[in-house]
This record gives structure tokens, sequence and C-alpha cells, in this order.
């Protein structure tokens, strides 16, 4: 497992860039899931409209809950055609059985596109 610092952000997270207009980014989601973890297993779930400099933040400890705690590592993405979409996801992720589930998975190692 790599915890990356800010100088590696870039090899962390491998988005790719379509031609303006192109097929491939009208299809593109537009909104992000995404789950941190800690060298200590803590996670952070939250999301974003722009996951590159969100997850930046998080990485630089420029990100308030995430700044105190740590190294990060960006452990998996959802991707969500809208705002509403993955807010509603991220609540889901943070609740009950879901988030014993989450934690179950990403402390067995097994980890995925979709959580």
């Amino acid at each position: 497992m790599v915890f990356p610092d800010s100088s590696t952000v870039e090899s962390v997270l491998q988005l790719k860039d379509y031609p303006p207009g192109s097929k491939e980014e009208n299809q593109m989601s537009n909104y992000f899931v995404y789950v941190l973890r800690n060298r200590q297993g803590k996670l952070y779930i939250g999301s974003t409209d722009d996951l590159d400099t969100r997850v930046r933040r998080h990485i630089e400890g420029k990100a308030g809950w995430t700044r105190l705690r740590g190294l990060w590592e960006l452990t998996n993405v959802e991707t969500f055609k809208s705002r509403s979409e993955a807010r509603l996801r991220e609540r889901y992720l943070k609740a009950g059985k879901a988030n014993q589930e989450l934690r179950q998975r990403l402390n067995s190692g097994k980890t995925s596109d979709k959580l």
C-alpha cells in the first residue's frame, strides 16, 4: 500500500483526458464519490465535482477533517451524472450497514470502481 505525498498525486488519480466535445467526454460523469484511507485505517468518504483538486487538497493537508489525521490514499471512486445522485450515495456509504460493509471490503483488500 502506497501513501503518496503531494509530488505523486498525479500518479494516484490517473484520470483520462478526452478531447473537448468528444463522445467520451460527453459520456463522462461530472460528480464523484470517493473514499480515502489513512495508515491507521480511518476512512474519509466525500463527494465532489472536481476529483483531482479535491483529492490533492486532502493529500496536501489543506482539507478540514483529514488535515490532522495523517497521509491518505485514494482507494475507490464512483461517478455520477448529477450532484444529487452523488450526495445520496455519499450519505448511504457513511451510514450504518453500508459503512460497515465498505470497511470490511477495504480491510480485506478488495477494491473496485463500484463500492
